[in-house]
């Protein structure tokens, strides 16, 4: 027994010297002084941005760490050659490229640029994710020497790349996290009225043809579920929850995923042991979007099973007309109550004796 009493130890646990006055911390904040993740070594060196992971980053994959993709992001493609130099070793590329100059948006927007790294990363790696996940609702805090604004130095700072790695964890947990890495790395349109009727022929020899519209899947899935709107990607594999539901053995659980953004509409494997094919040519990268057109081939795996894509655009067109025509509407009336104030009055009154 060391014979201390219990307010002495609690004074050890709190990093104060017992005898010298101090203030007191709570059992919350003992909690989290204990319970924080700021040391990224060991078994939490998944968290490190030095840790060997594959990452994309403004088309270039792929990138041995998110390191090697801050670098990147910080100096530009020029010194690519630098970085793929010391693919092993993300400290000595920083080293080398201690004494080049930024690129002169990277202050600016570099917790934007960190967060799309970030989930890249974590995207790419299920194994990592899952560890992330198991982290629970602890603390998670970059403790370092210099960067008080992505980190803390001395205790003090902004923690911003602390913050994107819960909320990542967050994502995680709510199944919202793969949503959110298409929005923020390849700019998912967000709003339905944007995007094209999807649809996918299946054919098989020897079986009648079969149509999938991907839009109309969805909507049911989201009446059905009780959601506000329809997911705004769609899934093919064998699980419930995917929108084509391929039976083949060699089709994965969550196969591919078909999406639209601002390139149009774009389709990526979702790491499947058997790949997916476009036009007879397997996709080289998991979780790489590329991009599709009306007549393209999509096959899963092994099966013999194609679906030829049809991308309707009629919608979309008609959206499009009708903002025209309401922006052309509002230039008029604009215009009409700079060249004569008086009859905008009169215009505006004459409406509201009609409502």
């Amino acid at each position: 027994m060391s014979g201390r009493s219990k307010e002495e130890l609690l004074a050890i646990l709190s990093g104060h010297d017992v005898g010298v006055p101090s203030v007191k911390l709570s059992a919350e904040e003992l909690k989290a002084k204990f319970s924080k993740i700021d040391h990224f070594s060991g078994v939490y060196q998944f968290v490190s941005n030095d840790f060997l992971s594959s990452v994309e980053y403004n088309g270039v994959f792929p990138l041995p760490s998110a390191s090697h993709a801050i670098l990147l992001a910080k100096y530009g493609i020029t010194y690519i050659e630098v970085l793929m130099e010391h693919a092993d070793a993300p400290v000595a590329a920083a080293k080398e490229l201690e004494a080049a100059q930024e690129l002169p948006e990277w202050k600016e927007k570099r917790r934007l640029l960190l967060e799309r790294i970030l989930r890249d990363k974590f995207r790419r790696n299920q194994e990592i994710r899952a560890q992330l996940c198991d982290t629970g609702d602890r603390q998670i805090e970059w403790a370092n020497s210099q960067d008080s604004y992505l980190g803390t130095v001395r205790g003090h700072g902004q923690n911003h790349m602390g913050r994107i790695l819960m909320q990542i964890r967050q994502d995680v947990k709510d199944g919202l996290e793969m949503e959110a890495w298409l929005y923020f790395n390849h700019h998912m349109e967000r709003e339905a009225s944007k995007r094209p009727r999807i649809i996918l022929h299946e054919q098989k020899e020897g079986e009648a043809s079969k149509e999938y519209d991907l839009l109309q899947i969805a909507d049911k899935r989201a009446g059905e579920g009780g959601e506000r709107e329809r997911r705004a990607f769609f899934l093919l594999g064998k699980l419930k929850e995917c929108d084509v539901q391929p039976l083949h053995p060699s089709v994965s659980r969550r196969h591919a995923c078909i999406f639209v953004s601002a390139k149009g509409v774009q389709i990526f494997d979702m790491a499947s042991s058997a790949g997916t094919f476009k036009n007879g040519e397997r996709l080289k990268a998991s979780f790489y979007p590329v991009p599709i057109m009306s007549g393209d081939e999509i096959r899963l795996g092994a099966s013999t099973r194609k679906y030829i894509v049809e991308i309707d655009m009629s919608s979309v067109l008609t959206h499009l007309q009708n903002k025209k025509r309401t922006a052309m509407r509002e230039q008029k009336d604009i215009q009409r109550a700079v060249n004569n104030p008086l009859e905008e009055i009169s215009h505006k009154a004459k409406q509201q004796r009609t409502v």
